[in-house]
């Protein structure tokens, strides 16, 4: 089994949240909006939104999992916290024309926002392939991962999703045309048990198993009765490594792409990290070939 996070492992955002939010907001009121698309402005709400994220994400972990709320209810909390911090921001720095006050500013964007639609656009955006975009080694690499034949079962790998998400990831891998690589998927909000928790990696096996069962798959090695549940996880974070390190049967693969913004930590392990997925195909082919 090989499962993937989602999120800068797969794809990522193009351009950066606020680009989007201030390029929504300046399309749908361009005569009192404008300035909403300007680089400065989109700066401020990128800062408002990466805290309107973290706070939430500490007050509501994993999306409100627990507190009940769903997909648009977290988000409300994110998108609303980074206008008002944004907008306010922007009127501070004089970059709100002087006609127009900050609570006018954002008069109006609460008004696009909830009575003309505009916060369900946006939520439903990114989870459509308008927001992410897919690296170019993904789709070869499923393609190939798909034609390996693995010698303990002589079957393909199953493979998953893995990701702290909600089940909105399943709308974005479809709008990116990957869905139909992958066996199952697994949202931390669903199953209430984020990276790194190993519970999350417990759904998977059993997903994992269920669905060799479906597809018709043998899940157990054709010389012993132990069931195979020996499965290599690829992520981009910290929460993906130790996560696998902690699940039992599962071993991780930091994916450590050339544009990524931090270095490998000095404990992870050299065998354990990929920059491509190519990397991980050619791990698996050399496995096939040495048996």
């Amino acid at each position: 089994m090989v499962t993937l996070d989602f999120s800068d492992t797969l794809a990522y955002i193009c351009a950066s949240v606020g680009s989007h939010y201030g390029e929504a907001m300046a399309t749908a009121e361009p005569s009192r909006l404008w300035w909403m698309r300007q680089p400065e402005v989109i700066a401020l709400l990128d800062t408002a939104f990466f805290a309107a994220y973290k706070a939430t994400d500490a007050s509501l972990p994993n999306f409100g999992a627990e507190a009940g709320l769903d997909h648009h209810g977290w988000w409300w909390e994110v998108v609303s916290a980074t206008f008002e911090n944004g907008v306010h921001a922007a009127h501070d720095a004089g970059l709100v024309p002087d006609s127009l006050s900050a609570h006018a500013a954002l008069g109006s964007i609460n008004s696009l926002l909830i009575n003309d639609g505009l916060f369900d656009h946006l939520v439903t955006h990114f989870t459509t392939s308008g927001a992410y975009a897919m690296y170019p080694d993904v789709e070869p690499a499923l393609r190939e991962l798909r034609e390996i034949r693995l010698p303990a079962t002589g079957a393909r790998p199953i493979l998953g999703v893995v990701t702290n998400m909600t089940s909105k990831v399943n709308d974005t891998l479809a709008s990116l045309d990957l869905a139909k690589f992958f066996d199952f998927v697994v949202d931390s909000h669903s199953v209430k048990a984020p990276k790194p928790d190993p519970a999350i990696f417990a759904v998977a096996a059993t997903r994992a198993a269920d669905a060799a069962a479906d597809l018709g798959l043998p899940w157990h090695d054709a010389d012993s009765d132990d069931e195979v549940i020996t499965a290599l996880h690829v992520g981009d974070s910290m929460a993906d490594y130790h996560g696998a390190i902690a699940a039992p049967g599962f071993s991780p693969l930091l994916i450590h792409r050339t544009d990524a913004r931090k270095a490998v930590p000095p404990f992870v392990e050299k065998d354990c990290v990929i920059h491509t997925l190519d990397d991980l195909v050619t791990r698996l082919q050399a496995l096939t070939e040495a048996r």
